[in-house]
């Protein structure tokens, strides 16, 4: 028990009072035992119920306990609701990856398939001078480099030569090396594929082995004119079977 001032007379009286014995103030009126939560009116002194609604009193210890309760079920809603966050955000990304991936492997699909189709003609363009320049065959295409005049040069190399330092030729020897370099920095990008990728990356990876053989016979020819044909014939026969089977994952114009 406490004594506490009279708010009347400022005599001293017992905090249990519910009227001064001084002045007769009715200590309840004040609030000094608190005041209803349901009705808001204030409290007699021990009682269990609201005078006025007849409201529960809850001790002030449960009312802690309550209170401590309440702030324990906050902190475990506040809890779901980061881990809800971090796996939704962690969703989001992995969807904005596997997009981004799925976009960078198709442009490298694209770039490959542009330069293997220029690889591969200036392949058989070098193919051709070759056995036309061995086999004195007049072509409209190749009478340029492997003739001197009317007459077929004696030497397949110096029609390699011819064509070799043909403007035109060069430019297109330039662009095939700029796509090779540009499907080379691509497939970098594309190593450690998401799970749903890892298919995709390997038929991507079949594709460009194919690829990058198709350009060296473009851009270095060497061997025999036989080596050189086999070796084309190797590679177109690889290429084909990579192409098929990237179709299955992937739709070309």
């Amino acid at each position: 028990m406490a004594l506490i001032r009279c708010p009347q007379c400022q005599n001293e009286i017992s905090d249990r009072a519910s009227k001064c014995p001084n002045c007769g103030y009715e200590m309840y009126m004040t609030g000094e035992f608190g005041f209803c939560e349901e009705c808001g009116k204030p409290l007699k002194p021990n009682v269990s119920s609201c005078q006025n609604c007849g409201c529960p009193i809850l001790p002030k210890e449960n009312k802690k306990q309550n209170n401590n309760t309440a702030v324990r079920a906050a902190a475990v809603v506040l809890a779901i609701i980061v881990v809800a966050f971090v796996i939704l955000a962690a969703l989001i990304s992995s969807s904005q990856r596997k997009a981004e991936y799925s976009e960078k492997i198709l442009k490298t699909v694209n770039l490959m398939t542009d330069g293997v189709n220029k690889a591969e003609a200036s392949a058989i363009l070098i193919q051709n001078v070759w056995s036309n320049t061995i086999w004195e065959r007049s072509d409209a295409t190749t009478d340029k480099y492997t003739k001197n005049g009317k007459k077929f040069n004696s030497d397949f190399q110096d029609s390699l030569n011819a064509l070799m330092s043909d403007a035109d030729f060069i430019q297109k020897e330039q662009e095939i090396c700029d796509n090779r370099d540009s499907v080379i920095a691509l497939l970098g990008e594309l190593k450690n594929p998401p799970g749903a990728y890892k298919d995709e990356y390997e038929a991507v990876t079949e594709f460009y082995n194919a690829y990058i053989e198709m350009v060296k016979l473009a851009v270095n020819p060497s061997g025999s004119l036989q080596t050189y044909t086999d070796e084309l014939d190797a590679v177109q026969s690889a290429l084909s079977d990579a192409y098929n089977n990237l179709k299955m994952y992937f739709k070309f114009e």
